[in-house]
């Protein structure tokens, strides 16, 4: 739907995706943060315009996107919106959108329920498969590398009198103030910080990395090499489907121009 949708395009199955995005009740903030989908919605919430023109969607689509957003915004500037070192980052879900009562009657009996054909979820699964790989290849990479930490943050507490006593077990003379210069290694040395590093995508691993407590797989060819036709097919049709969207958008534009003009 990026930058906008195209005459033809399976808008019943963006709506039931949105819709299982709408009511999903096992969402975490780690989840949101890994996978980006705020992002993605966002971005199809905010589309539109005339350098950025869409056609007219189906199923409410663009306004239900716009609602989706506001909804997850709200919830990433409320006050008690866990911070990501918290444990609670990883813990909480998120509450969703729309609950069962607000559908209609004929969406009732289906729910949230995001159901695919053979084809999309043999897909989907594929793409998962792909995304974990390079996930936990990060992730071991990391463990056995660790990064240099963006922020060092006291462990978890309540109370601010605490707080500011962990921050005296920094500096000998125990006075806090801004200003004073802290090492990486004061942090590192006191059990009472945690690191906070950045998050998982930005974090450079070798290419070609392999965790050496997995068991070693044996190089394929001929799966490589499909592996890599595979990848430029994809490029090809991404490349191909942009090129039909600048198309269809300057069309757009093109009308809007002649509604003015007669006008």
């Amino acid at each position: 739907m990026l930058p906008t949708s195209l005459p033809g395009d399976d808008y019943d199955t963006y709506s039931a995706m949105l819709r299982s995005l709408e009511g999903r009740e096992d969402l975490t903030w780690l989840v949101i943060q890994e996978t980006r989908i705020d992002q993605t919605v966002s971005a199809i919430a905010n589309r539109g315009g005339y350098h950025s023109p869409i056609p007219e969607e189906p199923h409410d689509l663009h306004e239900r996107a716009k609602r989706l957003h506001n909804h997850w915004f709200k919830l990433t500037s409320a006050k008690d919106k866990p911070e990501r070192w918290e444990v609670r980052f990883d813990t909480t879900y998120l509450p969703s959108l729309l609950t069962a009562q607000a559908l209609d009657s004929g969406e009732r009996a289906k729910g949230f329920k995001l159901d695919l054909t053979p084809a999309q979820k043999a897909e989907a699964e594929e793409k998962y498969k792909a995304y974990r790989k390079r996930r936990d290849g990060a992730v071991s990479y990391l463990k056995k590398n660790p990064p240099k930490p963006m922020a060092w943050v006291p462990i978890q507490t309540d109370a601010e009198e605490v707080k500011r006593g962990i921050w005296e077990t920094i500096f000998s003379d125990g006075i806090v103030r801004a200003g004073r210069k802290v090492l990486g290694k004061q942090m590192a040395a006191n059990p009472l910080f945690k690191p906070v590093y950045r998050d998982l995508v930005t974090e450079r691993v070798p290419y070609g990395w392999v965790d050496p407590n997995q068991p070693a797989e044996e190089f394929n060819e001929a799966d490589h090499l499909k592996e890599m036709e595979a990848f430029r097919e994809e490029s090809r049709l991404r490349q191909e489907r942009s090129d039909r969207q600048a198309k269809f958008q300057e069309e757009l534009r093109a009308a809007e121009r002649g509604d003015k003009d007669e006008l």
